[in-house]
């Protein structure tokens, strides 16, 4: 491999062995200037890095949720979209929004035209939670409004798993979101979407994503003006210590 800026030249396995007009000038050890190794693992199509080299594997964290989603096609997934997003509120404010679906009926009405509500629940596990809830049974009338309809094959479920500590899967159908969560100070938090469909190129695919965003005026969805609004209640209540009224 080599580096196309300043053509230093290493090894498959990370070993510097190449370095341009270096000379004999000063110290320079090659040897302990090479890439450092990461460890990897693979789930499906994602890539997993951990720079803890003595952390415990992935499939510790990821638990059951390879089984869980087995209905799913992974096979020939491909991203279709990321979208960055600075949100005014805590990070974990953002994570304890994700993990309750008592919103769902008031917030995301479209939502709710998918799922069966009533069975709506929340799994937890050491490292990871997950939210589920079966695909609604399609009425008539309904038939020009809603995304899915229960089959006899594959997904039938919309499943939303949280892995600790701000990795979050959400898992349709025909598709794949994942949220990564990234605090920048205690009140701001940068939210990482990315989308996976199988068929990238399909006009039906761009609307999904169009309607996914709902982008309103100030480059905000309504998620994350529900998200801020949550913070600035939370701010509302001074939690500080003080002493008792006589």
């Amino acid at each position: 491999m080599r580096c196309q800026y300043h053509g230093w030249t290493y090894t498959l396995d990370g070993r510097l062995i190449g370095t341009p007009r270096r000379g004999r000038r000063g110290v320079f050890r090659s040897q302990q200037q090479g890439y450092v190794p990461l460890r990897c693992e693979v789930w499906e199509q994602f890539i997993f890095v951990n720079f803890d080299t003595n952390a415990e594997p992935l499939g510790a964290y990821l638990g059951r949720i390879p089984q869980q989603a087995r209905g799913f096609q992974f096979a020939g997934l491909h991203s279709v979209e990321r979208r960055d997003y600075v949100i005014d509120c805590n990070w974990k404010v953002y994570v304890d929004n994700y993990l309750e679906g008592y919103h769902i009926p008031i917030a995301h009405p479209g939502l709710m035209k998918e799922i069966d509500y009533a069975q709506y629940r929340t799994d937890t596990f050491r490292y990871y939670s997950q939210q589920f809830a079966p695909i609604r049974a399609m009425k008539p009338e309904e038939a020009g409004e809603r995304f899915y309809a229960p089959g006899t094959s594959g997904l039938q479920e919309a499943l939303y798993f949280w892995i600790f500590p701000n990795l979050m899967l959400n898992i349709y159908p025909d598709n794949i979101s994942t949220n990564v969560i990234v605090p920048l100070s205690h009140d701001k938090t940068l939210t990482i979407f990315e989308w996976f469909f199988h068929d990238v190129f399909s006009e039906k695919v761009q609307e999904r994503i169009k309607k996914g965003r709902c982008l309103q005026r100030g480059g905000t969805t309504g998620r994350y003006c529900s998200v801020q609004k949550r913070a600035k209640g939370l701010a509302l209540f001074d939690l500080r210590p003080r002493p008792l009224l006589p």
